[in-house]
């Protein structure tokens, strides 16, 4: 992250609104990036960006120069990025199907979550590649007809 002086954070502490804008502008791009690690899409990376900022510029009269500015700044964005995940609905999974992994060996219902998040991915990813690369084209069939003993 870059360095902001302190005659900046101060003048943002007033209420400076030019002040303000250089300040986003300089971390805006860092913020953002962090955002996108927690939530993993674009539209919510750039929500919690915002939502960061506001925070930042709520707060930033409580930032007392005992350490640097954007490792203050940091510690907003990752509380308000936790914070967001805390109150995010957490996606379902129908009943069934986390009792039938449950009795299948898998004892962390977390393990089913991340394997059905695997799974999603995976299948987009294949669904996106051509025939020859996703296994759909006759030589693949084949081949997966001989891994499997047919």
């Amino acid at each position: 992250m870059y360095n902001i002086s302190g005659e900046l954070v101060k003048a943002c502490q007033r209420g400076d609104m030019i002040a303000s804008k250089e300040v986003y502008e300089a971390y805006r791009g860092p913020i953002y990036r962090l955002a996108y690690r927690f939530v993993g899409n674009v539209p919510d990376a750039e929500d919690l960006t915002q939502d960061i900022f506001v925070k930042i510029l709520e707060k930033i009269g409580s930032f007392r120069f005992e350490s640097s500015f954007s490792t203050w700044l940091y510690r907003v964005a990752v509380n308000e990025c936790l914070q967001c995940l805390r109150q995010k609905p957490v996606s379902s999974i129908p009943l069934e199907e986390v009792e039938t992994s449950l009795t299948a060996g898998n004892t962390q219902p977390s393990d089913l979550v991340e394997s059905k998040e695997l799974n999603v991915y995976l299948e987009n990813a294949i669904s996106s590649l051509p025939d020859f690369q996703s296994g759909t084209d006759s030589r693949s069939q084949c081949y997966a007809e001989i891994q499997s003993g047919r």
